[in-house]
């Protein structure tokens, strides 16, 4: 399936089919390869999101313990990191934000209005802050975390241009093994 965000769901209409063997799977993710956190790192809320509706730190929990368990199987199966390193969070929330206009353009859509009943898959700079402050931890976290872990570091700047190039794991013949 092709995820659509600006419905917020993949397109059930036109679904892509594509014929085997599959030699190469894509899986983009803002989070993808997350890893969990200590409790010490969880016990201080970072946001507002947090600090107000999250004070008792019980889905901070929750969510590190699904990075902790569900979430590290399915990225046991990846055979091939690669990582788009923006330069900040606030730039992550600039450009999530630019693609809330480019969206909103597509549509036709007021993207700055405080009411987008026109579309509610568009969200304004309110409703984006709301948003994005859910993965502000993980992506922090991630930032410090993920390059680590990747065979494709790619750092970007704040125009999206890669500034640089690393491979911090070497792929092995096992891992390239399925990828020929």
């Amino acid at each position: 399936p092709v995820f659509d965000k600006s419905h917020d769901d993949r397109d059930i209409a036109n679904p892509q089919v594509v014929e085997l063997p599959i030699k190469v799977i894509i899986v983009e993710g803002w989070c993808l390869g997350a890893e969990p956190q200590t409790a010490a790192q969880l016990e201080t809320a970072i946001n507002t999101l947090e600090s107000q509706q999250d004070a008792n730190g019980e889905w901070r929990e929750f969510v590190n313990k699904a990075l902790d368990k569900d979430y590290a199987d399915l990225f046991a199966l990846v055979d091939c990191w690669l990582m788009l390193k923006a330069p900040s969070f606030d730039c992550v929330y600039q450009w999530r934000m630019e693609q809330e206009q480019k969206m909103a353009t597509k549509l036709g859509v007021d993207f700055l209005s405080e009411d987008n009943q026109a579309h509610p898959g568009i969200m304004n700079t309110e409703e984006l802050q709301h948003f994005i402050d859910h993965y502000q931890r993980i992506t922090e976290h991630g930032f410090t975390t993920l390059p680590k872990k990747m065979h494709h570091l790619y750092e970007l700047d704040t125009q999206r241009k890669i500034i640089s190039h690393s491979q911090p794991v070497t792929m092995t013949s096992a891992t390239t093994a399925g990828i020929k």
